[in-house]
């Protein structure tokens, strides 16, 4: 994370931040038959979009890496207060449906 900034919760922003660019999430290790997977994790938003960091909250292997790298990755429009673009952190869940 960017030394000095302070992360704004989505509680506290007019705008929350919305991706706009999310690399694929899914990889030959999640094929075939599997249970529904959610895989938890929070991130920290520049203003610029750019994700300074992620966390894994709560999820399984092969899928939280997947999630985790593909959010490494990824482009937001920023989080707003009174029209400015500000750091904030989000937690977001990606779910991986149930394949029979």
């Amino acid at each position: 994370m960017a030394a000095g900034l302070r992360y704004f919760k989505a509680q506290d922003l007019d705008q929350k931040p919305v991706p706009v660019d999310v690399p694929r999430l899914d990889s030959e290790g999640m094929l075939g038959t599997r249970e529904r997977e959610v895989v938890e994790i929070r991130l920290w938003i520049n203003p610029a979009g750019g994700v300074d960091r992620v966390a894994l909250i709560a999820g399984n292997e092969p899928f939280a890496a997947t999630v985790l790298e593909a959010f490494r990755s990824a482009r937001f429009t920023p989080g707003q207060i009174a029209g400015q673009p500000v750091p904030s952190e989000m937690a977001l869940a990606v779910e991986y449906p149930a394949i029979r």
